[in-house]
């Protein structure tokens, strides 16, 4: 499974149960012990109602600086919670997901696991990077009869058919192969697929994800007669978003259009699609990353850190004044962020062999980050 976008990501695995929320007065007390289950599937419960009545407070805590996403995922978690109770196999949820790079995809589709099956090994992931060429759709469905591997199952569905309750995440579909789409047709159609044996293998109790760049870079000639061309962003950081929103749905018509598959605009690339924004409120970013660190240190070392207002804000105009930095997302920010503040905290413990203490920081006159070490 590929970790395609984990920077932001380190929290620990959400405990969904239903005992942290209050239950309804008219549910027996014999239901009480089995709604203390964690939600492993999903389904038309009180279990899953309550997790997602969770979504936005724990989406916001988690994936950072992307409200306008973390809006309308939660609309489609509610739809979820509706598509549950149906008995067709239409899948879940689907969802395209593109934007600028590590804007917090992975942190998103996390949360999303934890909430409707349990744990985040919900999701598998496919690369469709590997999936260029025509034959290579062999691989999810499995081979043809008389082909090398005919008698062995497509990891596709060798894992609907060991875990059906996953999160299915194609990556990069713009790097897929022409037929994939013929592929995703009936999936995204009939709910199903037919597996290289002739089995039908069903979508209903899955969310489908689709991973791309497509509207996030444009391709510049770079010489006219030898047909050459480099790709360069589309967008920079004093874009709006809804420039960029704007920007990748026009995209994504014209690249189905493009590949003469008007089918698929419809299915992925209208209200399933989700736009990332690029990271804007670098403070609340770059707090969260010193937090994660104050607590790290703080269950290793036993070390309390004392992190001011003022230096948080020095810090975050450090991240602020290298769009380099930027423009690489939330990596790009936790990357700055080590640089100014980690590496000397990483430092000075190290040289003082600190625990059980409280570490004090603070600036002097000239900017510079300063610690001290109070005993217990």
């Amino acid at each position: 499974m590929t970790n395609f976008n984990s920077a932001n990501d380190t929290d620990q695995t959400i405990e969904v149960r239903t005992s942290e929320f209050p239950l309804p007065d008219n549910v027996p007390k014999v239901l009480h012990k089995l709604l203390t289950i964690p939600c492993r599937a999903p389904c038309n419960s009180l279990v899953l109602q309550h997790n997602i009545g969770k979504a936005e407070e724990i989406l916001l805590s988690r994936v950072k600086g992307q409200k306008f996403v973390i809006s309308k995922v939660v609309e489609m978690l509610k739809w979820t919670c509706l598509r549950s109770v149906d008995a067709t196999d239409m899948p879940l949820a689907i969802l395209s997901l593109s934007g600028p790079v590590h804007s917090g995809q992975q942190a998103l589709l996390n949360v999303i696991a934890e909430l409707v099956y349990g744990d985040r090994s919900a999701i598998y992931c496919i690369d469709c990077g590997e999936m260029r060429e025509a034959h290579s759709i062999g691989r999810l469905i499995g081979a043809p009869l008389g082909y090398v591997g005919f008698d062995a199952s497509g990891v596709l569905v060798t894992r609907l058919r060991e875990r059906p309750k996953s999160i299915l995440v194609f990556h990069e579909i713009e790097k897929a192969h022409e037929s994939f789409w013929d592929l995703i047709y009936g999936m995204t159609g009939s709910g199903s697929f037919m597996s290289a044996n002739g089995q039908t293998v069903s979508l209903g109790e899955t969310i489908l994800v689709f991973t791309s760049s497509i509207g996030m870079f444009e391709s510049i000639p770079e010489n006219i007669n030898q047909n050459v061309s480099y790709r360069r962003p589309r967008f920079d950081l004093s874009a709006p978003y809804s420039d960029i929103e704007e920007g990748v749905q026009h995209a994504f018509t014209e690249y189905f259009l493009g590949l003469g598959r008007p089918e698929i605009i419809p299915r992925i690339a209208l209200n399933c699609l989700i736009v990332f924004d690029f990271i804007r409120d670098i403070s609340d970013v770059t707090m969260y990353f010193i937090n994660l660190h104050v607590k790290n240190v703080h269950q290793k070392y036993d070390l309390d850190i004392q992190v001011p207002a003022e230096v948080v804000e020095y810090i975050a105009d450090q991240v602020a004044a290298t769009p380099d930095k930027l423009i690489y997302g939330i990596r790009g920010v936790r990357e700055k962020v080590d640089s100014v503040f980690t590496e000397a905290l990483v430092g000075f413990i190290f040289d003082h062999r600190c625990s059980h203490g409280r570490i004090d920081v603070s600036l002097d006159a000239d900017k510079n980050i300063q610690f001290r070490l109070i005993a217990k």
